[in-house]
């Protein structure tokens, strides 16, 4: 028994030194190393006996040294995001501690990643609803599993002074390595995935509080959630294909939360036309401009009460618009090609292939005025507007050889439906409003 007692008290002695070690140790950085990530790094390289030790050395660095930056994060203004930034100047919110807390993870050769969610921080009430994420931080694989880590809400806390709140350090290793069930109280991932539980809360369910959601793992689900299986389908995709498969596992999660599946479309898309460098098959805009159009559908009527967030959306929406007007002016070389290389000889055939071209050209016009380009706009605008005084010519000169009175009608009424809608979008003082009235 004395044996087994020793052996205990060993056991448990080696353990409280060896979990102390790497934080003792990321405490006492040589100067020479801590100038740099990469010095940084090879400290911890030296220092860390394990995967673990590694993850959690990284931990200690952000929260022992980087604050977080209240007066950004209370003017809802962009703070310091990239790696090397928030490294060299010690300041940042979650977005770039969790950026960070990733790039250093991988240099030291450990599986990162970030997690966008929803949190219940700094001026959170009861019971209000999501429509974005506010909060970001970080799953990392060691021992074989995921394990969460928020280097954020590590560091310190937002305390109210006597005249503005400030960032109170107070370093804690509550929030390395914390239990999934205890996450879920505070914070939830927009993906249920990363919520590293086999029933995962709902976001109803995580709105409503903490007896909600004790009451949730009381009585779970018939259904067990391979959340592992999820994860390493979801890391396996292509890049490409990851991007538009986030969203639309964001959007299930939370139906108002738009944002991520938009953008992930629009990424996509961009990088499709690049790689293909505008030459598609004309079936095939149709697809893309249809994509475009579902993501403009999502944030046309996105409203955020984070300017920060609500610029983004604007932005957003306003290279959406530029991208579809880019698709539908390629898409538009088709039916001017048909037309170029037709012998029209008749009101029926130049009737067919012009409507083809000027729907797409009306399409351009149409989409980048919505995208703000006025310069652009107004060079479009006024060649649409030649096109339908171009038509009007074209039709003219039909109507002087048809003998058949009923055709002759029908001729002038669409010539002069192409006059009335050029003179309609014609921009005063234009080139193509002084050929109108040559023509009246």
């Amino acid at each position: 028994m004395k044996t087994v007692f020793l052996s205990i008290l060993f056991l448990s002695f080696c353990y409280s030194t060896n979990a102390g070690t790497i934080e003792d140790a990321m405490k006492k950085i040589p100067r020479a190393n801590a100038g740099s990530i990469d010095g940084v790094i090879e400290y911890i390289k030296d220092n860390a006996s394990s995967d673990r030790d590694k993850a959690k050395a990284v931990y200690c660095w952000i929260t022992y040294n980087v604050k977080y930056d209240v007066k950004k994060f209370l003017k809802d203004k962009p703070s310091n995001s990239k790696p090397e930034d928030v490294f060299k100047k010690k300041l940042a919110v979650c977005e770039g501690i969790s950026n960070l807390y990733k790039e250093m993870c991988v240099k030291l050769g450990l599986k990162c990643e970030i997690v966008d969610g929803f949190s219940k921080g700094f001026g959170y009430k009861t019971g209000a609803g999501f429509t974005e994420a506010d909060h970001a931080w970080n799953v990392v694989m060691f021992d074989g599993s995921w394990h969460i880590v928020d280097a954020t809400w590590g560091a310190g806390e937002i305390r109210k002074g006597i005249f503005r709140q400030k960032f109170k350090r107070n370093p804690s290793d509550d929030y390395f390595d914390q239990s999934p069930k205890d996450v879920i109280l505070m914070r939830a991932p927009e993906i249920a995935m990363w919520q590293l539980l086999s029933d995962p809360v709902s976001l109803k369910t995580f709105m409503a509080g903490d007896k909600k959601i004790a009451e949730h793992f009381k009585n779970p689900g018939k259904t067990v959630y391979s959340f592992k299986d999820t994860i390493n389908y979801y890391l396996g995709l292509a890049e490409k294909i990851k991007i538009p498969e986030y969203g639309r596992m964001a959007l299930k999660y939370n139906s108002r939360n738009s944002i991520p599946l938009a953008f992930g479309i629009f990424r996509q898309t961009a990088e499709f036309l690049m790689q293909q460098n505008g030459k598609l098959e004309e079936k095939q805009f149709d697809s893309l401009s249809l994509s475009v159009k579902n993501a403009i559908d999502l944030l046309k009527n996105k409203r955020s009460v984070r300017s920060a967030v609500q610029e983004a959306i604007d932005k957003g929406l306003i290279d959406a618009h530029e991208m579809q007007s880019g698709i539908y002016l390629l898409k538009s070389e088709y039916p001017r090609k048909r037309m170029m290389n037709t012998n029209i000889n008749s009101y029926d055939s130049l009737s067919l292939y012009s409507n083809q071209y000027i729907k797409c050209l009306s399409l351009v016009v149409a989409e980048t005025k919505e995208s703000e380009n006025k310069k652009m706009y107004k060079e479009l605008n006024n060649d649409l507007c030649e096109m339908y005084v171009a038509l009007y010519d074209s039709y003219s000169k039909f109507f002087k050889l048809e003998t058949n009175p009923r055709k002759q009608r029908e001729i002038k009424k669409e010539m002069d439906a192409q006059l009335k809608i050029a003179n309609r979008i014609a921009m005063e003082g234009s080139n193509c409003a002084k050929l109108i009235q040559q023509r009246k």
